[in-house]
């Protein structure tokens, strides 16, 4: 079974498949950068509905004018990342592997 994961946490990872019975648990590291043409409001857009940050404030049930806030927060962060019409965004990539 090979999980390609965008986390940091090479022990978390290892801590939860162990704690789910997987053994033989390997966890390789590998830093590059992800790029993406979108506009700024489309990438604001997309970080705004993934992981984990997406579901905590769609827990919080927050009114439109904060999530607009936040939503032009975003934007303008992802705005300075902006280069030659690209945003990019370091990432660490963990390939792993492990049996059940």
């Amino acid at each position: 079974m090979v999980l390609i994961m965008l986390m940091k946490e090479g022990e978390y990872i290892e801590e939860i498949l162990n704690n789910s019975g997987f053994k033989n648990i390997k966890v390789e590291q590998t830093y590059t950068s992800i790029s993406t043409q979108d506009t700024v409001k489309k990438d604001a857009e997309l970080l705004l509905n993934l992981g984990m940050g997406a579901r905590l404030l769609a827990e919080e049930d927050l009114s439109d004018d904060k999530i607009l806030s936040i939503k032009k927060e975003i934007e303008a962060m992802s705005k300075k990342r902006q280069k030659n019409g690209k945003i990019i965004y370091k990432a660490c990539l963990n390939y792993v592997s492990a049996t059940k």
